[in-house]
């Protein structure tokens, strides 16, 4: 990583062991703004070009789409682009859901009644409906669908949220997009956080159970803001405690919100 970044940044210098600061490649900069971790590979501008990872950089510096980021990463860096494989939804699936929904004027306003959703929140997401349930899909960092999240209105509902099919379930942050943000809210469930999106702040939530973190997510969050607004009974006060002390040494500043009923 500091030799990749240091062809593009000016004025490298290492700061301790991993942490090096520069000249940032992505603005007129006489001031070293430009940080990078040389193990982890994360970045962040602090004059505000944003922060992320060695592809949300290529992206940013050629203006470039995920994929077309990979692609070009590998042939500068003379690696071959493999296919990994994993169960990628159609456009044409989730799509068929939305049109359904934005179609049945009663389920709109029922998820306006009942959770707050509004029809521009619905069209941004691509929300639908299926099966008597709210769809949600889930977009990867290459922006494939990954998995169509399944929410039910029904209050006696034995799994109130469910995951597409067998083989799409795995734990994931949604909407990922939302890493380019440098302040975040962490929230509990896909319905509370469109409803934060809405509202206007970037809230990102996990696809699964309040106690789920995957290791391989805390350095995206490194020398941000983030906010833990989890629910406030028991599983979501230890869950917001678990992924508080896992983000402690990453993120800039990190605070458990205490919400009261």
């Amino acid at each position: 990583y500091p030799v990749f970044y240091s062809e593009f940044s000016k004025k490298v210098k290492k700061l301790d062991n991993v942490e090096y600061i520069g000249c940032c490649p992505l603005h007129e900069d006489k001031t070293p703004s430009f940080g990078f971790n040389g193990e982890s590979g994360q970045w962040i501008c602090h004059a505000g070009c944003g922060s992320g990872n060695i592809f949300s950089f290529v992206q940013k510096l050629n203006g470039m789409e995920s994929k077309e980021a990979s692609k070009w990463l590998c042939e500068k860096l003379g690696i071959k682009l493999t296919q990994i494989s994993k169960n990628v939804i159609g456009e044409e699936v989730y799509i068929k859901m939305h049109q359904a929904l934005r179609k049945n004027k009663a389920i709109v306003d029922l998820l306006y009644s009942k959770r707050g959703i509004n029809i521009d929140t619905i069209a941004k997401f691509k929300m639908g409906h299926n099966q008597g349930r709210i769809t949600i899909p889930i977009f990867d960092d290459t922006s494939d669908c990954v998995n169509i999240r399944r929410y039910s209105f029904q209050e006696k509902s034995i799994n109130k949220m469910i995951s597409y099919k067998s083989g799409y379930g795995g734990a994931r942050l949604f909407p990922i997009t939302n890493l380019k943000h440098n302040s975040i809210i962490l929230c509990e469930g896909e319905m509370d956080c469109l409803l934060l999106n809405q509202l206007g702040f970037p809230a990102i939530t996990v696809t699964s159970g309040v106690g789920t973190w995957k290791g391989s997510w805390t350095p995206l969050f490194r020398d941000k803001t983030v906010y833990i607004c989890f629910d406030i009974d028991m599983p979501g006060k230890k869950g917001a405690e678990k992924v508080a002390n896992l983000l402690l040494e990453v993120t800039n500043q990190g605070k458990i919100l205490n919400i009261p009923l």
